[in-house]
């Protein structure tokens, strides 16, 4: 896994490893491998689903943010199901 929460606090910066489940506009939803503390939210558990700005997460050099967020995600699976569902209808209707 190579996407990083980044915290900064007075003791230095602190890098977490997550799981992108998802992205917003102003952020991502991450489910971290191992607990932390955030600023201004407390402690979060390991495997926890939250919502993070974007300024925050460290992607992996090699993927843009979309592709990221969509690695994980059912939404994609799900599209692609429809968009096959809805290519065999039109073939159904030009035959």
């Amino acid at each position: 896994m190579s996407d990083y929460l980044v915290i900064g606090g007075w003791s230095g910066r602190q890098k977490i490893p997550v799981q992108i489940l998802g992205e917003t506009p102003d952020g991502f939803w991450v489910r971290p491998q191992e607990r932390a503390m955030l600023p201004g939210r407390g402690l979060i558990k390991r495997g926890q689903r939250v919502h993070v700005p974007r300024t925050v997460i460290k992607l992996d050099a090699g993927e843009r943010p979309a592709a990221a967020a969509q690695r994980n995600s059912l939404y994609s699976f799900a599209h692609a199901l429809l968009s096959k569902v809805l290519q065999v209808a039109q073939r159904k209707q030009l035959a």
